[in-house]
């Protein structure tokens, strides 16, 4: 008898939970038209697309670098970066802004490749952000190309980027991109071209 009133408990959890978040209340909207998350809005607009350049402007802390068995480590480098997207259709850019990114990397120059990952905290420069952040993580394994950078021999690194949004505007909001990052062989400067979305992830009613 236990078993079968929890049973019947676990069924009309179930139901409670669709008729709480159903498919009509989840219905997308073009991401043309509106903006995630503003205040006082219960939009049912989730997802919203952009790409547009990521590069960095300086060195904070140049991290720790050694070379073992011919591979170079690379730990808890810091640079400032510079993010400048441009997002599909109208709404406020939720995500273009300076952030502190950090670095780390196992890189095989003699045979090309290297591993790398790390995380990026981004804040938005747009007031409506209102001075939330995002906490995002990356990893991507990077080649040597002929005409990676410049028309010329360098590094190819593509990147999965992904994570959420903290305080302000960008709570219970995610985000997920692709970023196709080129360097020189010295690995001296880097040039990032993002293409990803961010989605809420609140139901609407």
């Amino acid at each position: 008898m236990k078993t079968i009133k929890c049973v019947l408990a676990l069924f009309a959890f179930g139901g409670l939970l669709l008729i709480g978040c159903s498919d009509k209340s989840q219905s997308p909207v073009a991401p043309d038209d509106q903006t995630i998350n503003q205040p006082g809005s219960l939009e049912k607009k989730i997802v919203r697309e952009f790409s547009g350049p990521g590069d960095p402007q300086e060195i904070t802390n140049p991290g720790t670098t050694k070379v073992i068995n011919g591979k170079t480590i690379l730990r808890g480098m810091h640079n400032r970066v510079l993010v400048s997207v441009s997002f599909k259709g109208s709404g406020t850019d939720l995500f273009s802004g300076e952030g502190d990114l950090e670095l780390n990397a196992i890189i095989d120059g003699a045979a090309g490749v290297g591993q790398w990952w790390g995380t990026l905290k981004l804040t938005p420069k747009a007031p409506e952000a209102r001075s939330g952040h995002w906490n995002l993580i990356w990893y991507g394994k990077a080649t040597i190309s002929p005409t990676a950078w410049e028309g010329g021999p360098g590094w190819i690194l593509p990147l999965k980027e992904f994570g959420y949004g903290k305080g302000g505007a960008l709570t219970g909001l995610y985000c997920d991109a692709d970023v196709m990052i080129t360097a020189p062989l010295d690995l001296s400067w880097w040039h990032g071209e993002y293409h990803g979305y961010i989605k809420s992830l609140f139901c609407y009613r």
